[in-house]
């Protein structure tokens, strides 16, 4: 059985604004990555199922 989710139970996490206006150093790289996990971290452990776009 599939249960219906809700966009309450489903936020989207947008990608782009972690990675500015591009990435041209593996530290920018680390740094851009590590916002958008704890991000996705924060919303998981609030119970979310997170959705990247």
């Amino acid at each position: 059985m599939v249960e219906h989710q809700g966009p309450a139970r489903l936020p989207s996490v947008q990608v782009r604004p972690y990675f500015g206006a591009g990435i041209e150093t593996e530290d920018q790289l680390d740094a851009a990555l590590a916002g958008l996990r704890d991000e996705c971290a924060r919303l998981i452990g609030a119970g979310k199922k997170v959705m990247l776009s």
